[in-house]
Parts: C-alpha cells; sequence; structure tokens
C-alpha cells in the first residue's frame, strides 16, 4: 500500500521522488523503491519522524505496535509538532 502512495504522488506531480523518505525494515525491499521511483531511503523510523512533514504508516498490522513503540518515544511524534501521521494499518484501532 505503501509503494501505492508513493506512485501515485510521484505520477499526479504531487511531489518529486527528491521529497519522499522511504523506511522499511528491509534493505532489498529499500533498495527496489528507490531504483524504481528515485526516493530517498532510511531504516531508521525516528530520523525519519524527524525529517518528514507528513508520515503514512503503511505498516503491517502485526508490525505497527514495534513501529509505533520506536517513534513514539521521539519528541516528533507529539501533536504539538505539527506532523500530519495519516495511518492505513488494516485492522489497526486509531487508540
Amino acid at each position: 500500500m505503501g509503494e501505492a502512495f508513493v506512485g501515485a504522488l510521484l505520477k499526479s506531480n504531487i511531489s518529486d521522488a527528491g521529497s519522499i523518505l522511504v523506511s522499511d525494515v528491509s534493505s532489498e525491499r529499500l533498495a527496489d523503491l528507490k531504483e524504481n521511483y528515485g526516493v530517498e531511503t532510511i531504516q531508521d523510523n525516528v530520523v525519519l519522524l524527524q525529517t518528514a512533514d507528513i508520515v503514512v504508516l503503511a505498516v503491517k498490522p502485526q508490525h505497527i505496535s514495534q513501529v509505533l513503540s520506536e517513534i513514539s518515544g521521539s519528541p516528533d511524534y507529539r501533536v504539538s509538532s505539527r506532523k500530519l501521521v495519516i495511518s492505513i494499518a488494516a485492522g489497526t484501532s486509531i487508540r
């Protein structure tokens, strides 16, 4: 689903590849995304959160708790930071 978001943003010219930062646990997956879309990649969700203005959590439901645990300790996760966080984690409560 995350890849679909990236593709749509690029195809519609809403964003350029240099403005998109993608994180994944798989370095192979990140290499594919970088090659196919030209996006920047990172494997550190906290750094991604500190860098991005908009964060799309396109995480498999079984991994959402781990990702939220990682980023929730970051000062940038607080509502006051004015980050837009969009979750498309299926079957996961907004809480």
